[in-house]
């Protein structure tokens, strides 16, 4: 599980975030590994940009939850997938380790990738993963488009994300 904060107490829609705890943001990627490594329960500080206008605002740090949260806090086109660890002794399409999706919420960003429930993640850009934390490691770590190793069925299939 990682670390997240609940956006709707404190942003609105074309909020941009420009600093965490007084360091300025490069992109996406920089904002999610900060927020991804703060301790669950502390306050973050949140410089943003909101209509021409610079703005400091305060944001709890919270636990992401099971499930596809902390892929998804990785990588936000997994949002709306329920992921969870491939556990010993429950093989899917003989496939012993790996990150199931176990469900997939219709229209959202995760449906749109081409994710379906039952679906086996096995390795991001070719390099194996092996549990949730892994996944969401490596999502973290990939730069640009992500490809996903994915079995389905009796097939495998890349799953391009750009």
């Amino acid at each position: 599980m990682g670390a997240a904060f609940d956006r709707r107490r404190w942003s609105e829609a074309g909020d941009i975030v420009t600093e965490v705890n007084g360091r300025q943001v490069r992109g996406s990627a920089d904002l999610r590994t900060r927020i991804g490594l703060l301790r669950v329960g502390s306050t973050v500080e949140l410089t943003v940009l909101r209509g021409g206008e610079r703005l400091t605002v305060r944001a709890d740090v919270e636990d992401a939850g099971p499930g596809g949260n902390a892929a998804g806090g990785a990588l936000p086109k997994l949002s709306g997938a329920d992921l969870r660890d491939l556990l010993p002794g429950m093989p899917i399409y003989g496939q012993t380790k790996g990150v199931l999706v176990a469900e997939v919420a219709p229209g959202s960003p995760a449906a749109r990738t081409g994710l379906q429930p039952g679906d086996v993640i096995t390795a991001v850009n070719r390099k194996p993963v092996a549990s949730l934390d892994e996944l969401a490691a490596a999502l973290r770590a990939s730069a640009g488009a992500v490809a996903l190793d994915v079995i389905r069925g009796d097939a495998r299939i890349f799953v391009v994300i750009q």
